[in-house]
């Protein structure tokens, strides 16, 4: 059974674009791309293939109300820290407590 699965990135996102072009090899799906950089390449590459993306500065990602609802109203089932710089708050882990 496929995974929808959440890649958040910093930077150029050169392993997220890795995980998007390999799903249907793999048998998950990019459902979303969260980036603490609204510049990274990736965010051209997710546009391009109708991938959701979110744009986060770090006072939304602690607070994270937007990100939690969204996680769950794409039905994410893994996320995939490639190359995300920071701290992974107490809410998040939370909430893929199995992961």
């Amino acid at each position: 059974m496929s995974k929808n699965i959440a890649i958040f990135l910093s930077g150029k996102g050169s392993n997220a674009i890795e995980f998007i072009q390999k799903e249907k090899e793999y048998d998950y799906k990019v459902a979303l791309l969260v980036s603490s950089i609204e510049s990274s390449p990736a965010l051209k590459l997710a546009q391009d293939k109708n991938i959701p993306i979110l744009v986060l500065n770090k006072e939304k990602f602690l607070n994270g109300n937007e990100l939690v609802e969204l996680l769950q109203s794409l039905k994410i089932d893994l996320i995939v820290l490639a190359g995300f710089l920071w701290k992974i708050p107490d809410y998040l882990l939370n909430l893929f407590p199995n992961s």
